[in-house]
């Protein structure tokens, strides 16, 4: 990740618009999935300016918004495989211990649904 904060600004909002845009046209997002950014850790609000400061997003979210938007546009798969990718997906996002920490793990997690269902 850029170092300095106009640069780390920049990529964290085009990542956040490349995968706003993927959910809205229903493709895979342009950067590829191993995209640091679209990966999850820990680290993402600790260096630097933290990327929900920079999104207003936490960074946890965007990773799973990549994971629904590559569900979604995937044309291979039949439709009780995807409800079943969806399924095990809803299930470690409420597992997961990165929306936990929230406050608000309800209202992540139903944004997350509203872009899916």
């Amino acid at each position: 990740m850029p170092a300095e904060f106009y640069s780390r600004f920049l990529v964290h909002r085009f990542a956040m618009i490349d995968v706003i845009m993927s959910l809205l046209r229903r493709r895979k997002p342009i950067a590829p999935a191993p995209f640091i950014l679209y990966q999850q850790h820990e680290e993402a609000d600790i260096h630097g300016p933290p990327f929900r400061e920079l999104t207003d997003c936490p960074q946890s979210v965007l990773s799973f918004l990549v994971k629904i938007s590559i569900l979604a546009s995937d044309a291979e798969l039949e439709n009780d495989d995807r409800f079943a990718g969806a399924y095990q997906l809803e299930t470690t996002m409420r597992d997961s211990p990165c929306l936990s920490e929230t406050s608000s793990q309800d209202d992540h997690l139903s944004t997350l649904n509203a872009y899916f269902y």
